[in-house]
């Protein structure tokens, strides 16, 4: 009898000392883990993104000139919404590319599982309509959110589509810009999620 009562406290002591072992493994675990997360993330965002972050390389393209350029130049991806961009040039020198970055939108018919990255370049004819564009943003970004948020997913995937959705945010933005012509509607960041 008093050998059975010994197995069995022997028995409870053998798993609770397993139930202590697991729980030190599992929370040496988690520090391990959490410790290479924040390794990672500070790899990637000090490190790594600097090196290879898209938006030097779109403004590279999009001004067809070398990444190494464009940082040369102190280009900062932390401006503002909103930029002159391109070899868009007029006669007097101007700039009249007016782009809109990242706009992010729920497409239609989505219940917010879904979205639209887009950044949007408007060619202006003239300094006047450019400047209209600056002080209209706020009009300019409700039409193309508008417009966008009506678009299935199937409506946005279709590139055979995406002449036409250019087309009704250039008539929609010829609404509100009065001051010279829209020349072109680009589409420079098109991602769907």
């Amino acid at each position: 009898m008093a050998a059975a009562k010994y197995d069995k406290r022997r028995a409870k002591w053998k798993k609770g000392e397993k139930d202590r072992l697991s729980v030190k493994v599992i929370i040496f675990g988690s520090s391990l883990f959490l410790l290479q997360v924040v390794v990672i993330y500070y790899l990637t965002s000090k490190l790594i993104a600097p090196i290879t972050s898209g938006k030097q390389v779109a403004i590279a393209s999009e001004m067809n000139a070398p990444v190494a350029e464009v940082f040369s130049k102190g280009f900062d991806p932390k401006d503002s919404e909103t930029t002159t961009l391109g070899s868009d040039v007029n006669d007097a020198g101007e700039e009249n590319l007016y782009v809109i970055k990242d706009l992010i939108i729920n497409p239609a018919r989505t219940n917010g599982t879904r979205f639209l990255l887009t950044t949007i370049g408007f060619r202006m004819s003239n300094k006047e309509a450019f400047s209209e564009m600056e002080t209209k943003n706020v009009q300019v970004r409700d039409i193309l959110n508008t417009i966008l948020t009506r678009k299935t997913i199937d409506q946005l995937v279709s590139v055979g589509l995406r002449d036409s959705l250019k087309a009704e945010i250039e008539h929609g933005v010829h609404k509100v810009v009065r001051n010279g012509k829209l020349l072109n509607v680009y589409f420079s960041k098109f991602i769907i999620q």
